[in-house]
């Protein structure tokens, strides 16, 4: 394949890593936030100008703070997917391909680690 798709599918794959941290940490700051808020009573969210201290709007945002962190972690722990390195789809095969895909990859790119490549003899 050329050397766009190469570079191609190696951004899209760093790119969903990044997603994923951000995305993780975002998470993590929102459950934080809405633990402290539900722990303390007395505290109060501003909604529409008025303040509140009702326990629903807190656990909407410690919901929402856990479906963040969780989408975070599945795109963290999502296998890498290089076209331009032979994988096929996991439509296709799917135990084959999460196997085959795993084994001797970069975590962020999906590149062959140099451990990996056979050097002609």
């Amino acid at each position: 394949m050329s050397s766009y798709q190469r570079w191609r599918w190696r951004t899209v794959n760093v790119l969903r890593r990044v997603f994923g941290i951000v995305a993780t940490i975002i998470g993590v700051v929102f459950v934080v936030q809405a633990m402290v808020l539900v722990l303390r009573s007395q505290s109060t969210l501003d909604i529409g100008g008025v303040p509140t201290s009702e326990l629903g709007p807190k656990l909407t945002i410690l919901g929402g703070g856990v479906a963040v962190l969780i989408f975070g972690v599945l795109m963290l722990r999502a296998v890498v997917y290089r076209p331009d390195l032979g994988d096929t789809s996991w439509l296709v095969e799917p135990q084959a391909a999460a196997a085959d895909r795993r084994r001797d990859r970069s975590w962020w790119t999906g590149d062959r680690k140099k451990s990996s490549v056979r050097t002609a003899a």
